[in-house]
C-alpha cells in the first residue's frame, strides 16, 4: 500500500496568495488615489480648477489655501467664500457696476483679508476676553430671517446672490461679523491697549471744564496726523455718522460734546456753528488715535509666517 504524503503547507500557500491578491488590490487602489489627489493637487493649486466637482473633492480632502503659524485654512472654505463673491460681483457687474474688483484681487481680498484676518481676530477675541455663545449667533439668524420674511425666503435670496445655504452664511459671516463686533467695542475701551489714549482725551475734557479755551486744547491734545477722516471742517447732513449728527444738531454754536468714540478715536467736538435749514455743520475736533481691530490683527501678521498655497 502506497502513502500519499500531505503537504502541511499547501492551505497556508493558498491563504497566503488570497492574501496576497487582496493586497495587491489595496495597494494598487492607493497607489490611483495618491495619483489622483496629486493630480487634483496641480490642478487646483496651477491650474486654478474650481467648480462643484472641485468642491466635493475638497470638502472630503483637505487641502489647504494658506497656512498661518501652522494653522491651514481648508481649500474648501476659501474656495465657498470665493465663489460667493465672485457671483455677488457678477451680479453687480450685469446691474452696471464699474468699480469691481477683478478675479486676482477679489481672490486675495477674500482669503488675505478676509479668511486670514479672521484667524488673527479670533486670538485677539479671546485674549481680550471676546466670546460669542450658540444663543447670540442663533438669536442674529432668527434677526435676519426675521427681515426677510421667513427662512425659506432667506435661503432663496442666499442662494440667488451668493450661492451660500442657510447654515454656510451662518459659518462664514454671521459668526465671524459678530466676533468682530464685540472684538471692536472691546477694545475700544480696554484699559492694556488704550489706556494711554483714554487718559490724554479726559484730561483734555478737564482742561475744557477748568475753563481752557478749545483752541488751547485742541493745540495741545489734539492728534493732527491721526488717520480717521478729520472732524473739523464743514459737513453736510448725511456725511457723519447718525446718532453724532443728531446729538450736533440739538446743540447750540459754541457747545461741545463730551468724550465720543469714534472708529479709531476718542474725541471732543465743538459745534462751531449750524445752518438748520441748509443742513450743514461747522466742526472742530479734539482727536486722540486708538488702537483698532485692525491696528492689532495688522501687528498679528507683521510678526507671523504666513504662506499662501491657493494662488
Amino acid at each position: 500500500m502506497k502513502f500519499k504524503l500531505q503537504n502541511p503547507f499547501k492551505k497556508e500557500q493558498k491563504k497566503l496568495t488570497l492574501f496576497q491578491f487582496i493586497s495587491g488590490i489595496i495597494a494598487g487602489l492607493l497607489i490611483l488615489l495618491i495619483l489622483f489627489l496629486g493630480v487634483v493637487a496641480w490642478g487646483i493649486y496651477k491650474l486654478d480648477w474650481n467648480g462643484a466637482a472641485i468642491e466635493a473633492i475638497t470638502k472630503i480632502f483637505p487641502y489647504p489655501a494658506a497656512r498661518v503659524n501652522g494653522q491651514f485654512i481648508p481649500f474648501y472654505d476659501y474656495l465657498r467664500n470665493f465663489e460667493a463673491a465672485d457671483k455677488y460681483l457678477n451680479i453687480q457687474r450685469k446691474a452696471g457696476f464699474t468699480n469691481i474688483p477683478d478675479l486676482a484681487q477679489l481672490k486675495k481680498t477674500v482669503l488675505e483679508d478676509r479668511l486670514i484676518d479672521n484667524i488673527f481676530m479670533y486670538k485677539i477675541a479671546d485674549q481680550v476676553g471676546v466670546t460669542i455663545s450658540d444663543e447670540q449667533i442663533k438669536a442674529k439668524l432668527d434677526e435676519i430671517i426675521k427681515n426677510q420674511g421667513d427662512a425659506a425666503k432667506l435661503s432663496s435670496f442666499l442662494n440667488e446672490n451668493y450661492g451660500l445655504s442657510i447654515a454656510e452664511y451662518e459659518k462664514y459671516f454671521i459668526t465671524p461679523n459678530l466676533y468682530q463686533d464685540q472684538t471692536e467695542l472691546k477694545i475700544e475701551n480696554d484699559k492694556t491697549i488704550n489706556g494711554e489714549s483714554r487718559n490724554k482725551i479726559e484730561e483734555a475734557l478737564t482742561k475744557l471744564k477748568s475753563g481752557q479755551s478749545f483752541d488751547e486744547v485742541l493745540k495741545k491734545y489734539g492728534e493732527t496726523d491721526t488717520s480717521q477722516s478729520s472732524l473739523t471742517g464743514n459737513f453736510l447732513r448725511g456725511e457723519l455718522p447718525k446718532t453724532l449728527e443728531d446729538q450736533l444738531f440739538s446743540m447750540s454754536a459754541g457747545s461741545r460734546t463730551d468724550i465720543i468714540t469714534l472708529p479709531g478715536s476718542y474725541s471732543i467736538v465743538q459745534l462751531v456753528k449750524k445752518d438748520t435749514d441748509k443742513g450743514v455743520l461747522t466742526l472742530k475736533a479734539i482727536v486722540v488715535k486708538i488702537k483698532t481691530l485692525n491696528d492689532l490683527i495688522q501687528d498679528e501678521k507683521s510678526k507671523s509666517k504666513i504662506t499662501i498655497y491657493a494662488y
